[in-house]
């Protein structure tokens, strides 16, 4: 299996980082870390991962944010 992205990012302190991993579905609640994600500061980090009907809303915020990152599906190695 391929690896997303293997290289380490450079530490940063005082940086909140949130990952998600699901469903990219409102049953699972991306519709409200969606919501999290326009209103946070810039040192929170988030980065999804998963597939679902939200897909494309969710590709679309994360253009317009800078501290946001999509990583796909990912299987278990990857993860």
């Amino acid at each position: 299996p391929s690896v997303v992205n293997s290289t380490p990012k450079p530490v940063k302190h005082n940086i909140l980082k949130v990952l998600f991993v699901g469903e990219l579905s409102e049953r699972k609640g991306i519709d409200i870390l969606m919501k999290i994600i326009e209103k946070a500061p810039k040192d929170f980090e988030f980065s999804i991962a998963g597939d679902g009907y939200m897909k494309e809303s969710v590709q679309t915020l994360l253009t317009k944010k800078n501290n946001c990152e999509y990583l796909g599906y990912l299987n278990e190695y990857e993860l």
